[in-house]
């Protein structure tokens, strides 16, 4: 389908290319030919640019975007997975873990990548909070870390979390998947994966 995409834009951009050029070399060298046959090149440019930038998209869409396992989702580089089973928050971990590939429960990095995993869990469903890669570290005061050594800068908790009584993170319901609470490591949660393909 693509390939088709890219073979009719591909003779779109010959055609034009064509008719500018020959419209160039039939008419007599005059001031108002010579002003036209600039405008000509300009769109000739123009008409170069624009099907570099379509082509570049088509490409990047079949080529360029290495492909997720099978239920996993592309975004920046990285695969996700929504996972509706109910585990521990280590035994999700360690269960994506074994499914190796570097997969550890996500890692949230940024607001951008958070609102895109809560809307494609919350076109799933609403009413379960679910398991990050967040938790506390009790050998660094209970600091927050991700599992997958990634910076914890970004933070989204919500007005209902308590700052460090649990150890482990979700992405909470209430507020569509947009903010986190803190829950306890053990409870059965459904779970969001990630990685590099």
């Amino acid at each position: 389908m693509a390939f088709e995409e890219l073979n009719k834009t591909s003779v779109i951009i010959r055609q034009a290319w064509t008719t500018s050029m020959d419209q160039r070399e039939s008419e007599p060298l005059t001031e108002t030919t010579w002003e036209r046959k600039k405008r000509l090149t300009s769109k000739n440019w123009l008409v170069l640019l624009l099907s570099c930038a379509l082509v570049t998209d088509i490409l990047g869409n079949i080529i360029l975007r290495p492909s997720c396992s099978t239920g996993w989702f592309y975004y920046r580089s990285n695969c996700y997975g929504y996972f509706q089973k109910l585990r521990s928050w280590s035994d999700a971990e360690l269960e994506y873990q074994a499914f190796g590939k570097g997969a550890h429960l996500a890692s949230l990095l940024d607001q951008k990548e958070a609102k895109v995993i809560a809307k494609y869990i919350w076109s799933y469903q609403r009413n379960q909070p679910i398991w990050i890669g967040l938790n506390t570290d009790p050998q660094k005061n209970n600091n927050w870390k991700w599992i997958d050594g990634n910076s914890f800068l970004f933070r989204a908790w919500s007005n209902e979390s308590h700052y460090g009584n649990m150890a482990c993170g979700e992405m909470a319901y209430h507020s569509n998947f947009l903010t986190w609470d803190e829950d306890d490591c053990s409870k059965s949660r459904h779970f969001v994966c990630k990685y590099q393909p």
